[in-house]
């Protein structure tokens, strides 16, 4: 759904921010309208469908073995992230205030429970809207975000976490995380789809850093901008299809298990350290 009123506050804010755009808001809105219409299936302007134009730049990269991450480097890369948020990353937040956990009987953010949570990681955390969120959410939380350093997505990050709260890290290794020690949330929305070898980095983060709860949302069968079609995995390549099964059994293995919800579709996926 493509809301013009948030739109145009959002712009204002990112203009303000990153300020040697070629482009002005309004050509900027054009973006986003269409990128949104895109979204659902609409007719759109391909003109100024800039979410199609990068999601098929992403995939002539990977099949001529270019770069294929210089795509978020792209200065209009912002647009589909918000266009995102909007559709996805928004609801999935306002969810975890929502009584929807089955044997618990509870929110997914009374479950998580600030002092048992203690640190939350937003990985691949795009504009940090959803880092800002979880900050408000959790505010005697350390909430960090992860995003790629030295690009316009991260500078705007920034700008939201000195305002909600929250750190920034260019980190994505789990080497690179602070160990949780069963303690701790890791947030992922709409994240291991960017990883190339998604279920060994999944692994990493389950027995390295080992936080009590995972919440992600992934989209392995969908077809955007950073999705691969195949990921790597103990050596060799599985389709995406199978993708969400194996991170699965890596997950079970570790030592957690899904919890029951009652979440549309089963989105967001809950997982609990199994003490």
């Amino acid at each position: 759904m493509f809301k013009p009123k948030e739109a145009k506050a959002f712009l204002s804010r990112y203009f303000s921010v990153v300020t040697d755009l070629e482009f002005d808001e309004d050509d900027a809105l054009k973006m986003i309208k269409n990128s949104a219409l895109f979204y659902r299936d609409r007719f759109y302007d391909a003109n100024w469908a800039v979410s199609r134009q990068l999601q098929q730049d992403w995939y002539d990269r990977l099949q001529e073995n270019r770069d294929p991450y210089a795509v978020y480097r792209d200065p209009r890369y912002f647009i589909d992230t918000w266009v995102c948020f909007q559709l996805y990353s928004y609801k999935l937040v306002q969810l975890l205030k929502k009584p929807l956990m089955v044997e618990e009987r509870c929110s997914a953010a009374e479950l998580f429970d600030v002092d048992e949570v203690g640190v939350i990681a937003d990985l691949g955390c795009g504009l940090g809207l959803t880092t800002a969120y979880l900050a408000d959410m959790f505010p005697r939380a350390e909430v960090f975000g992860t995003n790629i350093p030295d690009t316009d997505s991260f500078k705007f990050c920034e700008s939201l976490a000195d305002e909600h709260g929250f750190a920034m890290a260019g980190a994505t290794a789990a080497r690179d995380l602070p160990e949780m020690h069963q303690h701790g949330l890791i947030f992922m929305s709409e994240y291991l789809e960017h990883i190339a070898d998604a279920p060994d980095h999944i692994s990493e983060l389950a027995n390295e850093v080992v936080p009590r709860f995972f919440c992600m949302v992934n989209s392995f069968n969908t077809r955007s901008i950073g999705h691969f079609e195949q990921y790597e995995h103990d050596g060799s390549l599985i389709p995406a299809k199978s993708a969400s099964r194996v991170i699965g059994k890596i997950l079970r293995n570790a030592g957690y298990k899904k919890l029951k919800t009652k979440y549309w579709n089963g989105r967001p996926t809950v997982w609990q350290l199994d003490a």
